[in-house]
């Protein structure tokens, strides 16, 4: 066999048979995927074929390597061995990259289907729910109103305490649903002092043994970018203290700057919720340590779950003491960079 014959074989049948299978592959899979990605793969590959072809020509003329030098063939070859081998793996990316793009298209479709019903289930809840949980502890109250029967009474103000407690149920449920359509545009710059003195002044303490106390330090430096609902999910808090502990509890709210830069402007601002009692349930102040959702043992926890998420939304922490009933909140200023 002589070295023109050998030459041929490695340098121009040997590329082409490559190219013609890389060829072959790539208009299947042009076919088969319906899309136009590839299109420009073939077309390369298709002149790559082309031009071998014009060397087979001249191989049958007998003109086969009078003009070009082995070393530049070696290099033109082994292109064209690489670029049809390259091909299959081109094309194995873009059909993954199709197929990455459907899983996306169906999960978006998911996930809109599925804050259609949050936002669904957040409206029933708020309004459904809470109306008619609200009338019936009403009805409850007037029917113990009438009783004369100690007994009777109790199982009635218990009924109603139970009712009430649904309905606090409810509104924090729906809180989350309103979090859960957020997409972070909802953060505004919010004076906390004012609005969160405003919100613990709603809460009800009557017929318990139980104080509020509010106290803020420079309310020049309490502007903080968060959700419109944080001082409400504070207040609901300080309110699941107040239910948790039966006996007498005193909770007090502080507000005060943190973290000052070497300017001596405070970074941060720190809500602290304190209490003489014992504080909130440990299997509720697990929440603020786990991403993953842990199993409640009361539906209340849904409080901490509602503030730690809008906290975190504000880029801010909550963390908890454990030899001691505070827990703490902090929060950016909107111009703290």
């Amino acid at each position: 066999m002589t070295a023109a014959v050998v030459a041929f074989v490695l340098f121009t049948l040997t590329p082409l048979s490559v190219l013609a299978v890389a060829l072959g592959y790539s208009s299947i899979r042009l076919y088969d995927s319906g899309t136009v990605r590839s299109v420009p793969l073939l077309a390369l590959l298709a002149l790559m074929a082309v031009h071998q072809m014009t060397e087979v020509g001249q191989f049958v003329s007998g003109g086969y390597g009078q003009s070009i030098s082995p070393t530049a063939e070696l290099v033109e070859s082994a292109a064209n061995v690489l670029a049809g081998v390259g091909s299959y793996f081109v094309l194995q990316q873009i059909d993954e990259l199709r197929t990455t793009r459907a899983d996306l298209a169906a999960s978006n479709g998911l996930l809109t289907e599925r804050s259609a019903m949050a936002s669904v289930l957040n409206r029933v809840l708020r309004h459904n729910v809470r109306n008619e949980v609200n009338v019936v502890a009403g009805r409850v109250a007037n029917a113990s109103a009438a009783v004369d029967d100690g007994p009777v009474r109790r199982e009635l103000e218990i009924a109603e305490e139970r009712a009430l407690a649904l309905a606090r149920i409810s509104e924090r449920t729906s809180r989350i649903g309103r979090l859960l359509d957020d997409d972070g545009s909802d953060l505004i710059e919010l004076d906390i002092v004012d609005s969160l003195e405003r919100s613990l002044a709603r809460l009800d303490t009557d017929g318990r043994d139980a104080t509020v106390g509010f106290r803020a330090g420079d309310s020049t430096v309490a502007v903080v970018s968060v959700p419109s609902s944080l001082p409400l999910m504070v207040a609901d808090v300080v309110e699941e203290i107040l239910v948790y502990n039966d006996g007498s509890v005193a909770v007090e709210v502080t507000i005060a700057p943190v973290d000052t830069t070497a300017d001596g402007e405070p970074e941060r601002v720190q809500i602290a919720i304190r209490d003489d009692a014992d504080g909130l349930p440990e299997t509720d102040l697990h929440v603020l340590d786990n991403d993953a959702e842990l199993p409640l043992e009361h539906a209340e926890g849904l409080s901490l779950w509602c503030l730690k998420w809008a906290v975190e939304r504000s880029e801010g922490t909550v963390s908890a003491k454990r030899d001691g009933p505070t827990i703490t909140i902090r929060l950016p200023r909107p111009d703290a960079g």
